[in-house]
C-alpha cells in the first residue's frame, strides 16, 4: 500500500466482541489505516457514512434496524467511490452473493485470518488509488504491446468489470451505441496446476476466437479478463436460444481447440454497458454454483440459485476444534479429509463454492484454534500466510489436491511440527536433494505435491523433513526464491513487473504482488522505485 496516502475505515457490526478481534488483527497504522469509532448497527453506520466519509466500510451481515444488505445498497447509491467489504458467518452465502452483486468489493469469512483481512484491504486499497496506478499500468502495457490492439482491449473491457464505474469510459460508450442489450458469458478455465503457465499468447487468443465463434452473426466482443489469467468473457446480444446453444457446445469447443477444461456461465440480459460489472458478477456466481469438475453450463438467471450445503456440521466444527486445541493431529486429519469429505469432495458432487468456503472455513480454524504448545516449535506466521495465499489459488484453479496438501502443511505449521521421529540419512539425503531441485526448477509450476511425487516420497513425510534440513517450510522456500530472484531481475535488467512475475513462476501478476510484498516488505512498484533512487 502507498505510503503517500492514507484511507479511513469504518468499522459496523452489532457485536463488540469482533469489532475487538478486529482492532487487534493487524498493524493498522502500517497499512496507513486510520480507524474511526465503530458503529453498532445499521442505521448508526449509515448516519455515520454520511458524517465521517470513510474510504473503506468493513460491514456485518446481520444486523439490527438495517442489515447488512439493505446498507450496501443504500452506501453505494449515496457514495458511489466507498470500497465495502462483508463480514459473514459460514451459512450466509446467499445473503453474501447478494452484497457481492449489490457492490460489495469482497467477503471474509468469520473467524478472519489476518493475511486474509490483509488481502482484501490491499484489494480495497488498490482500487481507491486505481486512477494513478491504471494509468502507469496502461503506458506499461502498451509501451510492451503497442501493436497488439487486442490486447488494450482485454485491459479496457477489465477494467469494466473489474472496478466500480467512475462515469462511462470511451469502450463502454462505444458499445451503448452498438448495443441495444447484451449478456454476459463467462467461460473459466479449470486446468488444475501447470495449465495456466502454458497459456501463451497464441492460445489465448485462440480461446477468444472460440469464444466470438460461439456468436457469430450478433454483436460480440470477446476478451481476457486480466485480472484473473484463468477468465475469457464475451458479450454478446445472442437471443435466448442461441446462448442456450452457445453455453451447451462452448466447453466442448474449447476443449478440443485449447485441450483445456473450462466451465461456462450466462448473466441476465442487460440494457447499459455501465451494468457490465453487475453482469460479470452475476455469472461469476452462477459459475460458482456449478459442481467441482463439471463442464455444464452455469445457469442462467432463469435457472434460480444453487443450494449451498452446509458441509461442516456443528458436530463436526466441535470434533475439529477439539482436535485442533488438543493438537491431535490423526484426528485433526480424519476430520477435514474424510468426515468433512474435503478430500474426495469433487467426486462426491460439491458446488464450488461448497468447497471453497468449506476450505476456506477450515483453514480459518487451523489459523486460529491450533497452538503448537511450549515444547513444539514455533509456528511461522510468514510461513502460514503463504500457505493461506497457496491454498486461495488452488482453490481458485479448483485443484482440490493442491489445496488438501496446502491444508495438510498449514496445520503442520500451525501445530509447530517439526521432521518426525526416526529421520534417518535416507530422507535427509531426500530433503537435501529436494532443496536443490527447488533451486533448479523454482520457475516452474512446482508445490509440496509435484516434488514428493518426483522424489517418489510421502509429501508430508517431506514436508517436515525438509523443514528440519532447512528450518523453513518448502512452499516458503519456493517463494522466498522466487522472490529474491525477481529482486535480481528488476536490479540487472530493463524488464516490466508482469515479465518478472511470468519469468520467477507467477503467470497471475496479483498473486506475486501479494506474495512479494509479503516476503520484502513491500510491494514489486515500491522495490522498482527504491532501487532506482540508488543508482549511480
Amino acid at each position: 500500500m502507498s505510503a503517500a496516502a492514507r484511507y479511513r475505515l469504518l468499522m459496523a457490526d452489532d457485536e463488540p466482541w469482533v469489532l475487538e478481534s478486529l482492532r487487534g488483527l493487524v498493524d493498522w497504522d502500517s497499512l496507513a489505516i486510520d480507524l474511526l469509532p465503530p458503529a453498532f448497527d445499521g442505521e448508526e453506520a449509515l448516519a455515520r457514512l454520511a458524517s465521517d466519509r470513510p474510504d473503506i466500510l468493513i460491514t456485518d451481515i446481520n444486523m439490527p434496524f438495517v442489515d447488512g444488505n439493505a446498507l450496501i445498497r443504500a452506501a453505494k447509491g449515496r457514495f458511489p467511490e466507498l470500497q465495502i467489504v462483508v463480514l459473514s458467518g459460514y451459512s450466509d452465502f446467499g445473503f453474501v452473493r447478494d452484497a457481492l452483486l449489490d457492490g460489495a468489493v469482497d467477503y471474509l469469512l468469520k473467524p478472519i485470518a489476518r493475511s486474509s483481512l490483509v488481502e482484501v484491504l490491499d484489494k480495497a486499497v488498490r482500487l481507491l488509488g486505481s486512477g494513478k496506478a491504471r494509468e502507469r499500468e496502461e503506458a506499461e502495457l502498451r509501451e510492451r504491446l503497442h501493436a497488439a490492439s487486442s490486447i488494450l482491449r482485454d485491459a479496457e473491457m477489465s477494467d469494466a468489470i473489474f472496478e466500480e464505474s467512475n462515469g462511462a469510459s470511451r469502450a463502454t460508450l462505444d458499445l451503448d451505441l452498438e448495443f441495444a442489450s447484451f449478456t454476459l458469458v463467462l467461460a473459466k478455465l479449470a486446468a488444475g496446476r501447470g495449465g495456466y503457465s502454458a497459456l501463451s499468447g497464441r492460445k489465448r487468443e485462440e480461446i477468444k476466437s472460440v469464444l466470438a465463434g460461439a456468436a457469430r452473426g450478433a454483436r460480440q466482443v470477446a476478451f481476457h479478463n486480466l485480472y484473473a489469467r484463468s477468465e475469457f468473457v464475451l458479450v454478446s446480444d445472442l437471443d435466448s436460444i442461441a446462448l442456450a446453444r452457445a453455453l451447451e457446445e462452448l466447453p466442448d469447443r474449447i476443449a478440443r481447440r485449447i485441450g483445456l477444461r473450462a466451465g461456462v456461465a450466462a448473466s441476465g440480459c442487460y440494457y447499459s454497458f455501465d451494468r457490465l460489472r453487475a453482469a460479470y458478477q452475476e455469472a461469476r456466481a452462477a459459475l460458482m454454483g456449478r459442481p467441482l469438475g463439471s463442464s455444464r453450463p452455469g445457469g442462467l438467471a432463469a435457472a434460480g440459485s444453487p443450494e449451498v450445503r452446509r458441509r461442516v456440521t456443528p458436530e463436526l466444527e466441535n470434533r475439529l476444534a477439539f482436535a485442533l486445541e488438543s493438537r491431535n493431529r490423526p484426528m485433526a486429519l480424519e476430520v477435514i479429509f474424510r468426515e468433512i469429505g474435503l478430500r474426495g469432495c469433487e467426486d462426491a458432487g460439491w458446488l464450488i463454492i461448497e468447497a471453497k468456503q468449506t476450505a476456506e472455513y477450515v483453514a480459518g480454524m487451523i489459523y486460529h484454534r491450533a497452538d503448537p504448545g511450549p515444547s513444539a516449535a514455533p509456528r511461522s506466521m510468514l510461513a502460514m500466510d503463504n500457505l493461506t495465499d497457496h491454498l486461495a489459488m488452488a482453490l481458485e484453479e479448483e485443484d482440490m489436491a493442491e489445496a488438501s496438501s496446502a491444508l495438510e502443511q498449514l496445520l503442520d505449521e500451525a501445530f509447530g511440527e517439526s521432521a518426525p521421529p526416526g529421520a534417518g540419512d535416507s530422507m535427509t539425503g531426500v530433503a537435501r536433494r529436494a532443496r536443490e531441485y527447488v533451486s533448479e526448477h523454482y520457475f516452474e509450476d512446482i508445490s509440496l505435491t509435484s516434488v514428493a511425487a518426483f522424489f517418489r516420497v510421502d509429501r508430508s513425510y517431506l514436508c517436515r523433513a525438509f523443514k528440519q534440513v532447512t528450518g523453513c517450510n518448502i512452499m516458503l522456500a519456493i517463494a522466498k526464491m522466487r522472490i529474491e530472484k525477481a529482486k535480481e531481475y528488476m536490479r540487472q535488467r530493463d524488464l516490466n513487473l508482469t515479465d518478472v512475475a511470468d519469468l520467477v513462476g507467477y503467470p497471475e501478476y496479483a498473486y506475486f504482488n501479494r506474495v512479494f510484498r509479503k516476503i520484502a516488505g513491500m510491494s514489486p512498484s515500491e522495490y522498482k522505485l527504491s532501487i532506482g533512487s540508488r543508482a549511480p
